[in-house]
């Protein structure tokens, strides 16, 4: 789309999500007084569960004839930010026909990693996708799919959304090897360009009050989502050892029958060294722990639990990511002391579990102090939509 200037507001279209409070206080920092945020509920009886400025936010209802009730907030000239992209977001985006309106994507990662035209199993363990992924999927596919197309029809819900992400000016996202990932997959724009994003400022994220880590205990994934490939991770790590550490295992979002399924293989294979985290723990108390873990493993094939892996490596946790996540591509391009699973977590290494010198945490202290401040991701901001917005 032509782009022009324009005083016009930016408007957000959003859900009831996580990261819309931090995206709140981000783009008022950034333009105070100029964001519009839209939440999209099933109906006027939906629970909010995540956001706590309700007062900040209006409301519309896809039970209702929400699409008639954007277009007349969004106007000419408007810049307009998707969190995320679900679906009635991408009817959001596709019904959108006035001139010189810019859209903006910003990725959770969700939406693409989720979406079956887009992964297949590369982002899962061998083992991980026999043991879970192959078995559910077949289940699904053949007990859903009749009815899946006699309520949707033609009207086919993930390629409706690709459509919608292949309308997009800008693409909210961290690095550029992400971006160009997506960009692979899904076949965007040409001249898409890159809004360099993220919902976790290390000013936001860090309380320099905290310390750093103080043990050598073993956190292990972030979540009960089959691309943390645990059962990948456990084989690696009873081959090497763990000695007295603890693993320190989230498990408390996700699916819970595999939540419950790695907590019952951790305690068979490392018995009362293995702690699952089961249940949602105050910030506090969840920062105690991760102090806890100076060694941080987290073996998804994907960009996945940034937040807190940033969070960990300020801390001082020596971090081991895959190689094929483009976050340790990232890391380690910026310069980063980071690590890799495929290299350097093998039986051979007796450094494997060493702990980081202080000059090595300071390092990465300093280059993600640098690269992720609040104030660059807000000059990041200005710089692009000033022009549009004055």
């Amino acid at each position: 789309m032509n782009l022009k200037n324009t005083s016009k507001p930016i408007i957000h279209i959003a859900r009831d999500e996580k990261f819309i409070d931090a995206a709140h206080d981000i783009y008022e920092q950034a333009f105070p007084g100029k964001n519009r945020f839209i939440i999209l509920l099933q109906d006027r009886e939906d629970e909010i569960n995540y956001l706590s400025k309700v007062e900040a936010y209006e409301f519309l209802y896809t039970s209702e004839s929400y699409l008639a009730e954007v277009h007349t907030i969004i106007d000419e000239g408007c810049i307009v930010i998707f969190h995320g992209m679900k679906y009635d977001q991408s009817q959001v985006a596709l019904s959108i026909k006035k001139e010189n309106v810019t859209l903006v994507w910003s990725v959770f990662g969700s939406e693409v990693y989720g979406n079956p035209y887009l992964v297949g199993n590369e982002i899962y363990g061998a083992k991980t996708y026999k043991t879970f992924v192959f078995t559910l999927k077949r289940m699904l596919k053949n007990a859903l799919r009749p009815y899946y197309r006699f309520f949707r029809r033609d009207d086919d819900l993930y390629r409706n959304i690709i459509l919608a992400m292949r309308t997009v000016d800008y693409v909210a996202i961290l690095h550029r090897e992400e971006l160009l990932r997506c960009k692979d997959r899904i076949k965007l724009r040409d001249d898409i360009k890159q809004l360099p994003f993220t919902y976790y400022p290390m000013d936001v994220i860090i309380d320099r009050h905290s310390g750093m880590v103080s043990d050598n205990n073993i956190l292990l994934g972030n979540s009960a989502y089959y691309s943390n490939n645990h059962l990948e991770a456990f084989d690696l790590l009873k081959m090497m050892g763990i000695g007295d550490r603890k693993i320190i295992c989230p498990l408390s979002y996700g699916n819970e029958a595999y939540a419950d399924e790695i907590a019952k293989r951790g305690n068979s294979l490392f018995g009362a060294k293995f702690h699952p985290l089961a249940e949602f723990l105050p910030l506090s108390e969840y920062q105690k722990i991760l102090r806890g873990c100076g060694i941080v493993i987290m073996n998804h094939y994907r960009q996945q639990g940034a937040g807190n892996i940033l969070h960990a490596m300020h801390l001082g946790a020596k971090v081991y990511l895959s190689r094929k996540n483009s976050l340790y591509q990232y890391l380690t391009r910026i310069g980063c002391q980071l690590y890799c699973i495929e290299e350097d977590l093998k039986p051979d290494n007796k450094n494997a579990f060493r702990l980081l010198t202080k000059e090595q945490i300071q390092k990465n202290r300093t280059i993600l102090e640098r690269e992720l401040s609040l104030d660059r991701i807000c000059s990041e901001l200005q710089q692009k939509f000033n022009p549009l917005l004055n």
